[in-house]
């Protein structure tokens, strides 16, 4: 299990990354998520779903006073393959990526570097699984967000019908996590 990490920004309590912890852990992200993608709402089972296969994929930033300002949700799965929104997953999952889900952030606590933070937790996660590259849909025209972090839009041919079914400004994108020789 992966440990904590805490922080105080500027004039902020102080906040905490962890791994998820239980199931409630989980229905706090669906709350979350759900307030935040008013367009893209999903089933909590969905959510449940990833924590069931891969607990070591969701994390929460969290203040000392115990509100949740964030999250990350991820899961392995096969390379140059998206999984469509409002999906539940079953096992076994492909470990060619480790594929993000969702980072969220309260619009109250944007500005802190949340995502960042939360992507670099993704990141020690997929190192500690030995695997080497992250990948993401990003919706909503977010690919030059996400560009900033070292992800590279990649045009996969047999996913263009589920980006299109995202709606406008889905890409695909993949990162690397070691430099190839």
């Amino acid at each position: 299990m992966m440990t904590p990490v805490t922080f105080t920004p500027p004039q902020q309590q102080t906040i905490t990354l962890r791994p998820a912890a239980h199931p409630g852990d989980v229905d706090r992200v669906v709350q979350l998520g759900n307030q935040i993608h008013q367009d893209h709402q999903e089933h909590p089972d969905v959510f449940h779903s990833r924590f069931t296969l891969f607990p070591q994929g969701l994390w929460l930033a969290e203040r000392e006073d115990g509100r949740l300002l964030g999250y990350a949700v991820s899961h392995p799965l096969a390379l140059n393959a998206s999984v469509p929104l409002d999906m539940v997953l079953t096992g076994p999952l492909a470990r060619d990526v480790l594929y993000i889900h969702d980072v969220a952030t309260d619009p109250a606590a944007r500005g802190l570097g949340l995502g960042e933070r939360l992507l670099d937790r993704l990141i020690a996660v997929a190192k500690a699984e030995g695997i080497g590259q992250l990948a993401l849909t990003a919706l909503d025209g977010l690919a030059p967000y996400w560009g900033r972090f070292g992800f590279v839009e990649t045009d996969v041919p047999a996913l263009r019908a589920k980006l299109a079914s995202y709606g406008p400004g889905a890409a695909y994108m993949l990162r690397a996590l070691y430099q190839s020789t």
